[in-house]
């Protein structure tokens, strides 16, 4: 069994089969991250979700045939789940997956994956499973069809598995930012939904216990591909900065771990942005300054940290120091790099 631990950037893949973070020997027998559908970053509820919009941490919107679909987290109290709801007038199929980085993982070996499952009125989940060698790399392939391994899901909670085994990949070429993607596909009537929980796939042919994994590991593991900078709903600093013009003020900022890829970085809000910055003018006088000007945000060289630009201020002058923060309390700056 191969040994891995945790360096400063944070999990480094999902090929880690032991981890030792502070007190906690994590086995990492399931290759899903955030299963247990516990991390929600970007928020709980999702109305109108479009197809290839991600909602709940690593759980993405692949397909919505016609429109209105919704998707919240559930908390069960003993557990939480993925409800998928059809808001749409017309039955329509609506397609959720998750991406696992590093196809090589699973190379020539068999795989069993398990789930909860439960909806509304009887449905049939269509699972499919594909191998995708990233770009530059060999065709996708797919493991398991559609409508190989088709399951009935009633109004009790029940636990289901799908069972594959992976390509020899030795002869193939594997390219960048390559996954093995997992796909749940049901067509849902008007009003219709249902709900997934406990996801887990492992090596073998035979599902074993839903693996516990602490909520502040899986987190950190969901912020390799997104995360979010600040507090919802909390007017907060954002970081120390300086003026890098007669109008922008700008900081650096150190992600929470280190990203998959350099991440793309925005804010939640098309319009009435607004940011502020706290600082000393030459003649030693604090001074605050709100902007409601557009922000814009770099794209990072490394995957461990960015800068956060925003202007529309006036004149803060060209090196001037000050604390960059939040003028409202629902901007929301993220830092992606989803597969």
């Amino acid at each position: 069994m191969a040994l891995n631990t945790i360096a400063t950037g944070g999990i480094a893949n999902n090929a880690i089969t032991t981890a030792k973070i502070g007190f906690y020997n994590i086995p990492f027998r399931n290759r899903i991250i955030n299963g247990d559908i516990s991390v929600a970053q970007r928020g709980t509820s999702f109305t109108n979700v479009a197809s290839g919009d991600y909602t709940i941490d690593r759980w993405k919107m692949n397909y919505r045939a016609i429109g209105n679909a919704d998707i919240s987290q559930v908390d069960n109290k003993t557990y939480k789940s993925l409800k998928v709801l059809n808001s749409n007038g017309s039955t329509q199929e609506i397609i959720m997956g998750t991406r696992i980085e590093d196809i090589t993982q699973f190379n020539n070996d068999s795989f069993i994956l398990s789930f909860y499952a439960k909806a509304s009125t009887s449905c049939t989940l269509d699972t499919r499973v594909f191998e995708n060698y990233g770009s530059g790399g060999s065709t996708t392939v797919t493991r398991v069809a559609s409508g190989s391994q088709n399951k009935t899901i009633t109004t009790s909670r029940q636990r289901f598995t799908i069972t594959f085994t992976a390509s020899d990949m030795s002869s193939l070429t594997i390219g960048t930012s390559n996954f093995l993607e997992i796909n749940f596909s049901v067509s849902l009537a008007s009003g219709a939904n249902w709900e997934y929980d406990s996801v887990q796939l492992e090596q073998g042919t035979t599902a074993s216990d839903f693996e516990f994994i602490p909520f502040d590991v899986n987190l950190q593991r969901c912020q390799r591909y997104f995360e979010t900078i600040g507090n919802q709903g909390i007017d907060t600093i954002i970081g120390y900065g300086f003026g890098s013009g007669s109008d922008t003020a700008r900081t650096m900022y150190l992600f929470k771990t280190t990203k998959r890829a350099n991440p793309t970085m925005s804010d939640s809000l098309s319009s009435s942005r607004q940011y502020r910055i706290e600082f000393t003018s030459t003649d030693g006088t604090a001074t605050n300054q709100n902007s409601t000007g557009t922000p814009s945000f770099s794209s990072p060289s490394v995957v461990n940290s960015g800068y956060i630009q925003v202007g529309g201020f006036s004149s803060i002058g060209g090196g001037h120091n000050g604390f960059l923060r939040y003028n409202n309390t629902t901007t929301i700056i993220t830092a992606d790099a989803e597969l």
